[in-house]
């Protein structure tokens, strides 16, 4: 952490992510921004939730397919600032 005198938080976003779009990345971003600027937290990273294979929507993408696919947008995101 940058500032001991903050209170570290994860961001965690739940969803299909099928695929990962820049929005869903932006989305981050913007929710860091304001927690930044109007809260006592600081971030200290984010996590991408994906759905279940149950979850059964058309065109979703399979657990052991998707799985691979988060690691990278997670770099960018915690490594941005």
């Amino acid at each position: 952490m940058r500032d001991d005198s903050k209170i570290p938080v994860v961001l965690v976003a739940c969803g299909s992510f099928s695929p990962v779009t820049y929005l869903h990345l932006r989305m981050f971003e913007m929710a860091r921004d304001y927690i930044k600027q109007q809260t006592q937290f600081e971030v200290v990273g984010g996590y991408l939730s994906p759905v279940n294979d149950q979850y059964k929507k058309p065109g979703l993408l399979s657990a052991g397919r998707f799985l691979p696919l988060p690691r990278r947008p997670l770099l960018i995101i915690h490594n941005s600032s």
